[in-house]
């Protein structure tokens, strides 16, 4: 709270009152010097009490521009006139005045500097009465600009702003464009609409703001009813409303047709546990069999075959690979553990094909040429656009980091003369050469569906962000426009309108078929060449065991075995 201090004979008496309570509260008290003398930022969010009657104080401060955003208390005597104040519309100055027993408070404010200045009653006090005055807040009892006519800049994209043209009037559509009408009619204004004056939003350039950020500096418009993207720089040249969206700034690049499949994929439909289970179960039933049919043979059934953890091994082997055989154990417990290891095969199978076919339909990892701006870097061959007189361009113009400077050099300003116009041209570009494009989300997804091509976000090159309107400086119905957007969010309105107006999320499309080459396969070939290379090396050892065996039983065995080695192996 800020006291400005009193010079006044008359007001002695009430001035040592308030000092004395400035002193216990921690209330500061200001001359009207030091008052004028502060930034213009520093009054906002304080609340001034004026004891003072001269008018010229007033005067002083209303010439000064200090009441706008301000809360101020004003003592004074019944006749009192207020008329030449300028008294801004986002000011609340409440006046004081007493006669009698009763203690009166009215609000006043201007709606703008043209018309007569607006006096309401606020409330009454007497004391040792219930004070009584309203409990809305500042913009639940500033409800209407009367009709006042705003100057707005705009742009439209295709996205979020639409003009319509009906007869000579325009109209904005589009979420923001309905966003925009809402206020209009809740609000009681009109619009004067001014396209932007180079078709950009607004970037700086050799300390000067071009598009409709420059627009608002130089005063052609009050207000910025199209999609600003906030960032730093404007902020020190304009004031953004709430924010309206998200709105990150992805690096989108058309989408590659070639696809990897690693030499791991015929493991991954399960994981290492699950493998490790199934070698388990596979060991498990081996010893089950081989033990079941030994005891058999040994008490009693010398019909049951000799099934030895060889036998029994290559027999649940066989079964676990879906393979026939027409040598299978006599007792009942024996073909028990068969059967249990074809049921235990059949629901492993189902599981590992349909996973498998997932993993390499819908799985199939992209082999994208890089997924970093690094990564674009170091590739070269891609070139890096954006809008012109946008706030992406400005990300690297004024970046300071070296990596943010060397795309810039390197990837953007060799083509800054040539940056598309509009976002159709510039995804044409995408899909009709190596060319990478700055957008959000929802530009692509509007102008991705009128193309024969799909686009892909690179994964690390991404920079987060919102949109939202923007007014001049100290525009004074900027809390009131703040306050109905935050209704609207509340009331769920602009959900609903994002939902009906802006492109709706979808699952990347894939196609229906794609040219396979030996790369992709691969892996799966590996496997069937590694399996009959082991066959063959296995068929040879096995020629050779048997020739050994045959003739190598008397001393001259070592020498027979030796040929056969040579005569298989060279």
């Amino acid at each position: 709270m800020g006291l400005l201090e009193s010079h006044g004979e008359e007001d002695k008496e009430l001035m040592s009152v308030w000092r004395a309570a400035a002193g216990l509260l921690s209330i500061g008290v200001l001359h009207t010097r030091q008052l004028l003398l502060q930034a213009s930022g520093s009054c906002v969010n304080l609340l001034y009490v004026v004891l003072n009657r001269d008018q010229q104080t007033l005067s002083q401060v209303s010439a000064a521009g200090r009441f706008s955003g301000a809360r101020w208390l004003v003592f004074m005597p019944p006749k009192f006139e207020l008329s030449n104040l300028e008294i801004p519309f986002d000011c609340e100055l409440l006046v004081v005045q007493w006669g009698g027993k009763v203690t009166q408070l009215r609000e006043v404010y201007r709606v703008r500097p043209e018309l007569p200045l607006q006096i309401r009653h606020f409330g009454d006090w007497r004391p040792g009465s219930h004070r009584k005055w309203p409990s809305l807040g500042l913009y639940r009892r500033r409800t209407s600009l009367d009709g006042h006519v705003i100057k707005a800049a705009v742009l439209e994209d295709e996205t979020y702003v639409f003009l319509d043209r009906t007869g000579s009037r325009e109209t904005l559509t589009g979420y923001i464009g309905y966003i925009w009408s809402e206020l209009e009619r809740e609000l009681n204004f009109t619009s004067a609409l001014s396209k932007s004056v180079d078709g950009g939003t607004g970037s700086k350039a050799n300390g000067t703001w071009d598009g409709m950020v420059g627009m608002l500096v130089r005063g052609e418009a009050v207000v910025g009813a199209s999609s600003f993207l906030m960032t730093t720089e404007r902020m020190d040249a304009v004031d953004y409303t709430y924010s309206l969206a998200d709105a990150p700034t992805n690096v989108y690049i058309r989408r590659p047709e070639v696809y990897s499949l690693p030499w791991t994929s015929s493991l991954a439909p399960f994981t290492s546990r699950l493998w490790f289970c199934v070698l388990a179960v596979l060991a498990i039933l081996t010893l089950a069999l081989s033990i079941i049919c030994t005891i058999q043979r040994r008490h009693g059934n010398r019909n049951e075959l000799p099934f030895g953890l060889r036998d029994s091994w290559l027999s649940m082997l066989g079964i676990f690979c879906q393979q026939g055989h027409y040598v299978l154990p006599r007792s009942n417990p024996g073909r028990m553990v068969c059967f249990t290891a074809h049921l235990c095969a059949a629901v492993l199978l189902a599981g590992y094909a349909g996973n498998y076919i997932s993993v390499l339909s819908a799985g199939r990892p992209l082999q994208l040429p890089f997924t970093s701006f690094r990564g674009m870097l170091d590739h070269g061959s891609y070139r890096l656009g954006a809008m012109p007189r946008s706030a992406q361009l400005d990300f690297f113009d004024e970046a300071t980091d070296p990596l943010s400077k060397e795309i810039y050099e390197k990837l953007i300003l060799p083509d800054i003369q040539n940056l598309p116009l509009s976002y159709a041209d510039a995804f044409k570009r995408v899909c009709d050469s190596k060319y990478a494009f700055m957008s959000s989300p929802a530009m692509m997804r509007q102008f991705n569906r009128n193309l024969n091509c799909t686009f892909i976000s690179l994964p690390q090159a991404n920079i987060p962000g919102v949109i939202a309107m923007t007014t001049i400086k100290k525009f004074p119905y900027r809390g009131l426009l703040n306050y109905n957007l935050l209704k609207m969010r509340n009331a769920g309105l602009t959900n609903r309108l994002q939902t009906r107006t802006l492109p709706a999320k979808v699952q990347p499309q894939y196609r229906d078929w794609a040219t396979i080459g030996l790369a992709e396969v691969a892996p799966t070939v590996s496997i069937f060449a590694l399996g009959v290379l082991v066959s063959v090396v296995l068929l040879a050892l096995e020629r050779c065991s048997a020739g050994c065996s045959e003739r190598g039983r008397d001393d001259g065995g070592v020498s027979i075995c030796r040929q056969a080695v040579q005569r298989n192996f060279v």
